[in-house]
C-alpha cells in the first residue's frame, strides 16, 4: 500500500507514514457480511464488500475500477485513494 501512495498516487512520505500511522491505530477486524456473488462484477471483490458492510466505515478506498464503479455500497461512499486524499485535505487544510 505504501509503495502506491506514493508512486501511482504521488502522495508525499511523511502523509504516506501519518496515513498508514493513523490505519494502523483505527482498523478493526470484523467478519464480512454475507453477500450475493451478482453484487459486483469481479467475485473477488465481494469479500472487501461484506468486511466494509459489516464494518460501516465512513468510507471504502479502493484503486479498483471494479468497486469504484459502483459509487457505494450499503450508503458507505467508495473512494479513489486520491479522492479520498483531496477530501482529508478539505478537512484539514495545512
Amino acid at each position: 500500500m505504501e509503495d502506491k501512495l506514493r508512486s501511482r498516487i504521488k502522495i508525499p512520505p511523511k502523509v504516506v507514514k501519518d496515513v498508514l500511522s493513523f490505519l494502523k491505530k483505527n482498523s478493526v477486524l470484523e467478519m464480512p457480511a454475507t453477500l450475493q456473488p451478482d453484487i459486483c462484477r469481479d467475485p473477488k471483490d465481494i469479500t472487501v464488500l461484506g468486511l466494509a458492510i459489516a464494518g460501516r466505515p465512513d468510507c471504502l478506498v479502493s484503486g479498483d475500477e471494479d468497486l469504484l464503479v459502483l459509487g457505494r455500497i450499503e450508503g458507505i461512499p467508495i473512494l479513489s485513494p486520491r479522492d479520498f486524499y483531496n477530501l482529508l485535505q478539505k478537512k484539514n487544510p495545512a
